[in-house]
């Protein structure tokens, strides 16, 4: 694809958030598994099917533009993948993998609130209004969910300043989490 002109920058940003929706997908699966809280358990999968809705608005765009959506590689979101292979490879213990899917969930949502007004600016640039207003609700989902994970960041890092936690040199300690 040749990048020459706003449509077709609009129509490769497009790919980009698609392919990252479908991954996010997997990757709120797995959160709501990994997690302790019943309640983020609960809110992970609440946005797991916000997201189906929100490839499916997606996919109307790229139905509205004649064009079939692909996926591609979406290297912003395979490196939240890689994070948090590493983070278990630490052995989190206690509420860390509540407050980790957390942390990682609002650097996400965090990602896809600038790919959104990323390319509501561009369909706005480019007069094309029946292809901002899907697009505009994703954006508002996601501002929604960062606001729920900002909650629960307040809520877990208040539990984890009182949870005793040991240091390399094995000495129980005990820390706070500063928001």
């Amino acid at each position: 694809m040749t990048l020459a002109n706003m449509h077709d920058l609009f129509e490769w940003k497009l790919q980009m958030v698609y392919s990252s929706e479908k991954r996010i997908l997997e990757m709120l699966e797995d959160a709501a598994r990994d997690v302790e809280s019943a309640e983020l358990r609960e809110a992970f999968e609440h946005h797991r099917e916000e997201t189906r809705g929100q490839v499916e608005r997606i996919e109307k765009v790229f139905d509205t533009l004649h064009r079939r959506p692909r996926s591609i590689d979406a290297s912003v979101v395979e490196g939240l993948v890689e994070e948090k292979r590493r983070f278990l490879n630490e052995d989190p213990e206690g509420p860390m993998m509540d407050i980790y899917h957390v942390a990682a969930g609002m650097k996400t949502e965090h990602m896809e609130i600038a790919a959104y007004e990323s390319l509501l600016s561009l369909a706005e640039q480019m007069g094309a209004h029946d292809l901002a207003e899907p697009l505009r609700k994703n954006l508002e989902e996601e501002q929604a969910t960062l606001h729920k994970l900002s909650g629960f960041a307040k809520k877990l890092g208040m539990e984890a300043s009182a949870a005793p936690s040991s240091d390399k040199g094995g000495d129980a300690q005990t820390h706070t989490l500063k928001q």
